[in-house]
């Protein structure tokens, strides 16, 4: 089984790299690309200490192309497993052990509302059963 040090930084001198190349460098520690073409010894080296003090050096246009998509990502990650408001009451009600019919006074919906929602929640996300649905509220921090 390979290890890898865990404070080994890449500093990355190449010609070009794309968008995919740069995301998959990263995720094996790259923290630094310079173009071949327009870096001097002197500079490759002060990256490289800079580096070993934990700062990264990335093109601007590199940085934009890595932001665009984070965002990407976020939006398409934050519409499909996002909880609604009623979905947040529903899941901290479970975790607190409160039945259909309970949460269904509580939030004055009827019993139908309340399994429905439960199970579009469950369907949506994935989830096996309430429990889960609580563990799931749990790792996004809501309970």
């Amino acid at each position: 089984m390979e290890t890898t040090n865990p404070d080994m930084r890449i500093v990355l001198v190449a010609n070009s790299i794309t968008e995919t190349q740069l995301t998959g460098a990263i995720s094996h520690r790259l923290v630094s690309f310079l173009p071949r073409r327009q870096t001097e010894m002197q500079h490759i080296l002060a990256v490289i200490m800079s580096s070993r003090a934990g700062h990264a050096h990335l093109p601007a246009a590199l940085v934009r192309k890595l932001v665009e998509g984070l965002r990407v990502l976020q939006s398409s990650c934050s519409s499909e497993f996002a909880l609604t408001e009623r979905e947040i009451d529903i899941v901290r009600l479970l975790a607190e052990g409160w039945t259909t019919q309970q949460i269904a006074e509580k939030l004055s919906y009827s019993e139908r509302t309340i399994k429905n929602a439960i199970h579009g929640l469950l369907t949506r996300l994935g989830l096996r059963n309430r429990a889960h649905a609580v563990g799931y509220g749990a790792r996004l921090g809501i309970l």
